[in-house]
């Protein structure tokens, strides 16, 4: 046996034999055995050489990589080593083409694939790898969009009607691959053009499992976009080709978007979903019509378009209102809309007519995907801030599939309607009928049901909406109710329509307000929902007070209802309290048509008639308003001791013009009343009087009347409608007056009181029936009418008095031709009197003097009489200045004419009798009297009364003493030679005889003196004179002097 070497300087020896520099020769055996070990050796390392061969190696890892790929593979170089194992560079899978002139493109290129493998399986020429490591790894996947197919799809083609496959034949074994910096590159082809790509880098295994055709598999990814974090977990059958796999930390976007599903893909790009998501997806490759994906959306964002809610005729009706719109805009139409909004014209309306999209926060929760449609399980997300949670079932992937969803506010917190939510028009259409119609805001609770049982059709929304602190606006009742509980219902009606049913919605006014503590309520239903809704609306207040807010909420007929109490139209009036219910009805039909009627019950109220403005405090009424009618039920008023009770009907616009007419102009607004009005104990005040209209203002302001009234009759509307002037005509008042405890004070001075009697104000005049009163201790009485058809009114009028003290103030009430009557006699004392008159009361523009101290009588039309009986009577005839007492007889003032009839007076013991006529006016009147005077004492008083003639007569023969008198003839009348008169008060004008005298007169005297050149005294005789004067000059005088006895003076 050789030895071992032990030493270095020992390595040169022959070991086999010491001394002996040459080796032994080897025995046969050991030839043989040295010869077969070298062919062995050979023929290894040439079977080495054979199974490395890089051709063949290349040629096996082609064919098994094809097979278990199903694409075509190419191999850029192989290597096989012992140490280093097979190494595969430059690998490129290609799939077969979708067409024969498409153009190759490489689905699966890598740098390196890292092959083990059983080394037995290389001599029987195959290759059978037991793990596969592919380092940079790039993977092309596209998908065409029209078909929904991809690029790896055709590694294995769908050809169910392959003979050619046995129907045993399971798929490769695949063996354990791991991914080391691969990129997956996903892009879209529409068109025959391809998109953008998007990347993923990743890691990952595939691993064996242990059942039977099952493998599982791990990608950790790194997105280009998303950054570092999502993963893929899961297992694939490859016996059926289904994959399930798990998705975990993924942001959605292009990268996530590629393990779906082509349905749930379109649906999260068509919703727009942004945010984070876990997933279970299991589909099958062969058969993508079938497949669930679980998604676990954590805070993501979505959009919910419209046209999800609408059904399919709605669509189509909104899309021919664009187009109609979009014709316009074709046709040069889409000016700028002034005013309205920067927008054009047309654009603004396009823009109105597209509802925007619904823009979702913080979804979260599970969605379920299957090729039946979305489950959707705890579902949660927020619209501006509002959370809800959804659960249900979504029957497919178009916006009109079959809907089934339960929606709901959450638990924990409430839902709150802001003033103008954006996301309204994007609702379902029950939803937008809601707030077009109330305007709702604050905070609630909800719940709904949305079913669409057949794509296309109408959704069919169930739910509730519970209000807990909430403010609505109603359009036909604009006033912001705040503080609102109550529930609105949305669901079938009895007949399987559409509905909406507002139960118990209670609240309070405007917050400060005075109806801040007032309770309103709103009820009712609408349905069916749609163009052709039928509306019953119920909307009651109570404990409500006067706010401009509840004012002009009110529908337009109970706004011009309570205009017609706002008298001075400043819109401080009326002012209320009490309650009101306004039922709104429309209905079912596509043309609109709107029956609003209102009720207000009010307990407190002010306020003054436009028709009658007399201040009316604490009136409590019913009244209700519907249409162009207002019916006043019950109204009553108490004003100190004063009430008032008003029944009625007030009619405007349409409803009241048949029967109307007018001169001219427009008259739908004007209010025609139809009022009974009952009034007691009411005081005839400055308050009632300016009520009045001015015609009859005027005139009872002038005799200064006063006292209290009852009053039972009627204000209505005017015939006629509008004055020739175009003013509107005052409205008719027909009231039954009943009069007491009155008086008259024309002036301000009291002239009549315990006046009482009845009176009737009609349309155009005033009646007055009965009418009695005193004046001091004389009883008064009269009755008439006054007439205001024209302008001044005209008066009939009859007044008797008993015991009348003729007084200035008596004076001052008679009209000037009665005056200038009383001027000429100058009456003092107490008269019994009639008077009997017709004319024009007041001053009118055409009657009015134009100079200081004309009157306007002769113009105006008078007729008048009075009748005067003296008591206790003096006076003084201008015509004869002579001052009488205790007058009797009759005088009789008419105009032109004053009467004396069987006057007799006394002077002292002298008796006048006088009785005649006055023809004229004042100074300028022509007398034609008859004077008989008895026991006159012939003195300065005789001689200024008597007319000149006589006067001058008296003073020449120097008469003393007592004569009697006795003129058949006295007749006085202007001379032509008169001077002006005075232009002061006619009672105070001085006398100044200006007359034309003609007269004939006996003067008798039993004891008389007198000179007619020689004194003459106890003169019994009688004297006839006869004569004229003119002027004031005697112009003739004869006559002759029968002396029966006389004695001249010593």
């Amino acid at each position: 046996m050789p030895r071992s070497l032990n030493s270095p300087d020992r390595l040169f020896d022959r070991t086999w034999r010491a001394g002996h520099p040459f080796r032994r020769r080897l025995s046969a055996g050991r030839r043989w055995s040295m010869v077969t070990l070298f062919a062995l050796l050979a023929v290894v390392i040439g079977g080495y050489a054979f199974v490395t061969d890089s051709q063949r190696v290349k040629s096996m890892a082609e064919e098994y990589l094809s097979g278990l790929l199903g694409g075509r593979v190419e191999v850029g170089r192989a290597t096989l080593s012992i140490f280093q194992g097979l190494r595969l560079d430059d690998v490129q899978v290609y799939a077969k083409r979708a067409h024969p002139n498409d153009e190759e493109h490489a689905l699966f290129s890598a740098d390196s694939f890292l092959l083990e493998y059983n080394p037995a399986t290389l001599f029987s020429g195959k290759l059978v790898a037991t793990e596969i490591k592919a380092i940079n790894a790039r993977v092309h996947l596209t998908e065409d969009v029209k078909t929904g197919n991809w690029s790896f799809q055709r590694l294995h083609p769908r050809n169910p009607n392959n003979a050619n496959q046995k129907p045993d034949e399971r798929p490769p074994i695949l063996p354990k691959i791991f991914l080391r910096n691969a990129t997956v590159e996903y892009s879209q082809i529409a068109n025959g053009i391809e998109g953008p790509a998007s990347a993923i880098t990743l890691e990952g295994q595939f691993i064996p499992a242990d059942e039977a055709d099952t493998y599982h598999f791990l990608l950790q990814s790194r997105g280009e976009v998303e950054g570092i974090g999502p993963s893929v977990e899961g297992t694939w059958l490859m016996a059926t080709k289904e994959v399930r796999m798990r998705l975990r930390n993924f942001v959605f976007g292009q990268d996530a978007k590629a393990m779906l599903p082509a349905q749930p893909r379109k649906w999260f790009s068509d919703h727009q979903i942004a945010g984070a998501l876990d997933a279970d997806v299991d589909y099958r490759l062969s058969d993508q019509h079938h497949f669930r994906v679980q998604v676990e959306l954590g805070g993501v964002t979505a959009i919910i378009h419209p046209n999800e809610w609408m059904s399919e005729n709605e669509i189509t009706r909104l899309r021919l209102a664009q187009q109609s719109l979009g014709v316009l805009q074709l046709a040069g139409l889409n000016t700028p809309a002034r005013g309205l909004t920067d927008e054009s014209f047309v654009d603004h309306f396009i823009s109105t007519l597209s509802p925007t999209p619904l823009q979702v926060d913080g979804v979260a929760g599970q969605f379920i995907f299957t090729q039946d449609g979305i489950d959707i399980v705890s579902g949660r997300g927020r619209v501006e801030s509002n959370g809800f949670t959804v659960n249900g079932h979504i029957g497919g992937y178009s916006p009109s599939s079959p809907i089934h969803l339960h929606i709901t506010s959450p638990t924990t917190e409430n839902l709150y309607v802001a003033a103008a939510p954006r996301y309204v028009s994007s609702m379902p259409g029950p939803v937008r009928e809601i707030y077009n119609r109330f305007k709702p805001q604050g905070i609630c609770s909800f719940w709904a049901d949305i079913e669409r049982p057949t794509p296309g059709g109408e959704p069919q929304v169930h739910g509730e909406l519970n209000i807990l602190d909430g403010q609505f606006r109603y359009e036909k009742f604009t006033y912001p109710v705040q503080h609102v509980v109550g529930k609105i219902a949305v669901g079938p009606d009895e007949n399987g329509d559409p509905s909406v049913r507002l139960e118990h919605i209670r609240g309070h006014g405007i917050d400060g307000g005075p109806n801040a503590n007032a309770d309103f309520e709103i009820n009712g239903w609408m349905a069916p929902l749609g163009p052709e809704v039928q509306i019953h609306i119920d909307v009651t207040g109570h404990n409500i007070s006067t706010e401009p807010a509840l004012t002009a909420a009110f529908p337009s007929g109970a706004q011009k209802a309570v205009r017609m109490f706002d008298a001075d139209g400043l819109g401080d009036y009326p002012r209320y309290h009490g309650d009101f219910a306004v039922q709104v009805l429309r209905d079912h039909a596509r043309k609109s048509h709107w029956t609003i009627a209102t009720d207000i019950h009010v307990d407190d109220a002010a306020g003054s008639l436009v028709a009658f403005p007399y201040p009316l405090d604490h009136v409590a009424a019913d009244v209700h308003i519907q249409g162009d009618r207002l019916d006043v039920r019950h109204a009553t008023m108490h004003r100190g001791n004063a009430s008032m009770a008003l029944d009625g009907v007030v009619t405007w616009g349409a409803q009241a013009n048949a029967g109307a007419s007018s001169h001219g102009g427009d008259d739908e607004d004007h209010v025609r009343p139809d009022l009974h009005i009952v009034a007691k104990d009411v005081p005839i005040d400055r308050t009632l009087i300016d009520a009045l209209p001015p015609d009859r203002r005027q005139w009872l302001q002038k005799i200064g009347i006063g006292g209290m009234i009852n009053v039972d009759g009627t204000i209505s509307s005017p015939r006629v409608q509008t004055l020739a002037n175009g003013e509107p005509a005052p409205l008719d008042l027909n009231l039954g007056i009943d009069w007491r405890d009155g008086k008259i004070a024309p002036g301000g001075d009291v002239f009549a009181t315990g006046m009482s009697g009845k009176l009737q104000l009609q349309p155009q005049r005033l009646i007055i029936s009965d009418i009695k009163g005193q004046r001091g201790d004389a009883q008064l009485s009269a009755r008439g009418t006054v007439s205001w058809p024209t302008e001044p009114p005209q008066i009939m009028f009859s007044a008797e008095a008993s015991n009348l003290l003729l007084d200035k103030k008596l004076y001052e009430l008679l009209p000037v031709p009665a005056r200038k009557g009383w001027d000429a006699v100058h009456p003092q004392g107490t008269i019994d009197a009639s008077v009997q008159f017709s004319g024009p009361v007041g001053e009118s523009p055409t009657t009015r003097p134009t100079t200081p101290g004309a009157s306007a009588d002769s113009a105006s039309g008078l007729g008048y009489q009075v009748t005067i009986v003296p008591r206790s009577l003096s006076a003084t005839v201008d015509a004869a200045p002579y001052k009488l007492d205790h007058l009797s007889g009759t005088l009789t003032v008419q105009p032109d004419l004053i009467d004396l009839k069987d006057i007799v007076g006394h002077h002292g013991d002298a008796i006048v009798h006088v009785s005649g006529t006055g023809i004229g006016k004042g100074s300028s009147s022509a007398w034609d009297l008859r004077l008989t005077g008895e026991h006159m004492l012939i003195d300065n008083d005789l001689r200024h009364a008597a007319p000149t003639a006589l006067a001058g007569f008296l003073k020449s023969m120097e008469m003393q003493g007592t004569i009697n008198f006795d003129f058949s003839k006295l007749s006085l009348a202007p001379s032509s030679a008169a001077r002006p008169a005075s232009t002061s008060s006619p009672a105070l004008a001085s006398n100044e005889d200006s007359s034309d005298v003609n007269f004939a007169v006996r003067i008798s005297s039993s004891d008389a003196s007198m000179n007619v050149g020689v004194q003459l005294q106890h003169v019994k005789g009688i004297a006839d004179l006869a004569g004229d004067t003119h002027g004031g000059s005697l112009h003739q005088l004869a006559g002759a002097i029968e002396a029966e006895s006389l004695s001249m003076a010593d």
